[in-house]
């Protein structure tokens, strides 16, 4: 059955996480940042063009990625420009998600605009964000 292979393989991740480098996490993050963006643009033409299935997947699998971006949010909560700066994040993320189940329901190709251009104008603060944590790790350590 599926949703038993399905439950194994989570239970197998649990029991055994994987641990992922800072400098593979901000790459992952990137890359689902261009996945959305790229399943947007798809869905805006698919719309355009009368592909109701097509666009429903590109669209669903972007709500999926967004809403594992706000999830993914884990601010130091000691730190209250961190804890403030998260939240914001996440209600954008928020707001980017239901612009795009409206897209979906209403076939409105705007809401997939607005929605990829607030990822895209993210995009560029994320890759600054990875670059400047891949120094620091790079520098050295000085005792």
């Amino acid at each position: 059955m599926v949703g038993e292979d399905q439950h194994r393989t989570f239970a197998v991740e649990e029991a055994h996480p994987v641990r992922w480098t800072i400098e593979e996490q901000g790459q992952a993050l990137l890359q689902l940042y261009r996945c959305a963006m790229e399943c947007m643009g798809k869905a805006e033409g698919l719309i355009r063009s009368g592909d109701v299935v097509a666009k429903t997947e590109q669209l669903l699998h972007a709500q999926r990625i967004v809403l594992q971006l706000a999830d993914a949010l884990d601010p130091d909560p000691a730190s209250p420009e961190a804890v403030t700066l998260a939240a914001n994040l996440e209600r954008l993320y928020l707001y980017i998600h239901r612009r795009l189940v409206r897209a979906n329901n209403l076939l409105d190709p705007a809401a997939v605009r607005e929605a990829r251009r607030l990822m895209a104008t993210l995009y560029p603060a994320w890759e600054q964000a990875v670059a400047a944590t891949r120094a620091m790790a790079a520098a050295p350590v000085l005792v």
